[in-house]
């Protein structure tokens, strides 16, 4: 997923992934300031991006073959 990821948002945030299965998935993620609001803290869009990227990628690991 890392590979794949090469030049989308996900990697834009730094989004890494470290494990993929069909029974989940996991990441690590260093947050930089690029990522916060003007008041010094982590927009909550990026948490929304990061959930909803993982969860979609734990769909489709699960899924598999079987259709997108």
């Amino acid at each position: 997923m890392n590979k794949l990821s090469e030049g989308t948002f996900t990697e834009l945030i730094g989004l890494k992934f470290t494990e993929l299965s069909g029974d989940g998935v996991a990441a690590e993620w260093v947050v930089t300031p690029q990522l916060f609001q003007p008041a010094g803290i982590v927009n909550g869009g990026v948490y929304c991006t990061v959930i909803e990227t993982l969860a979609s990628v734990a769909g489709g690991a699960w899924l598999g073959d079987r259709g997108t």
